[in-house]
């Protein structure tokens, strides 16, 4: 997995974009990895990100007492109240993943912010509520307008062809 000794050296002899890259490397090849994401906040947290690593942190389920500020930091400006609002600030990973794989001091967390959340992505995809039968029509009729347009450009276009050609004949 991930070798913290070297991460926690690489920092310690200053070279955090190093360490930086090495974590990014594994973070982009697993899943929702909690800890994967601890070790990225930490990372960029020595590098004075916080509000970045705050994100990571966050969602790590870690809530060591030097996380407590980039944490906050995160959810102050984040923590609107709409579930899109910080569910887009997410890294892809965790928005593909089903909401059971979160830790569960996120899930609580997120309850407590006032985030009624489902148990799918689609459920945070479709802000909260499938599609209706109402808009699965309505997407028929605009996709049905947008083929009768084009149709009606390509008979317009045959059409005017049709009368230059008429007109350099006669």
């Amino acid at each position: 997995m991930l070798d913290e000794e070297k991460i926690r050296g690489l920092l310690a002899s200053g070279e955090h974009w190093k360490a930086k890259e090495m974590v990014q490397g594994k973070l982009s090849g697993t899943g929702y990895n909690p800890e994967l994401f601890e070790s990225y906040g930490y990372v960029l947290l020595s590098m004075n990100d916080s509000l970045e690593a705050g994100k990571y942190l966050f969602l790590s389920g870690s809530r060591k007492d030097e996380y407590s500020v980039p944490i906050g930091l995160f959810l102050e400006r984040y923590g609107g109240d709409n579930i899109q609002h910080i569910y887009h600030t997410f890294p892809k990973r965790a928005q593909s993943s089903s909401y059971d794989d979160y830790p569960g001091i996120v899930k609580q967390e997120l309850n407590e912010l006032g985030y009624k959340l489902g148990k799918t992505k689609k459920t945070f995809d479709s802000h909260g509520r499938p599609a209706s039968a109402m808009d699965k029509i309505i997407g028929c009729i605009m996709i049905s307008v947008f083929i009768l347009l084009i149709i009606g450009f390509l008979v317009g276009a045959f059409n005017g062809i049709k009368y230059l050609w008429n007109l350099m004949i006669t």
